[in-house]
């Protein structure tokens, strides 16, 4: 058991002194929990209103509601990596 966690600690400690692994180890969580929450939002709000709009439909269908959600996820989840990076060199 102790040995697992020496080797775990290992690893993050290789992690942190790489800056490229670190940015692509981050950008990869905040990635998945972003996207994840606004596709959890947007299905709410297709339930809700997706008979009502046809413009949202339509959107839908484009595949612009899912563009939008992969555009939002990459700038939003860079900058809170930006952020955390600045902080850590700080």
């Amino acid at each position: 058991m102790l040995a697992i966690f020496t080797i775990i600690l290992e690893f993050l400690g290789i992690i942190a002194k790489n800056p490229i692994v670190t940015k692509i180890a981050l950008i990869g969580v905040f990635y998945t929990a972003i996207n994840t929450m606004i596709s959890f939002f947007l299905s709410k709000v297709t339930l809700g209103y997706g008979l009502v709009s046809s413009s949202l439909n339509v959107a839908c269908y484009l595949g612009f509601i899912a563009g939008l959600n992969v555009f939002l996820s990459f700038i939003i989840s860079g900058f809170i990596v930006k952020q955390i990076l600045a902080f850590i060199r700080s």
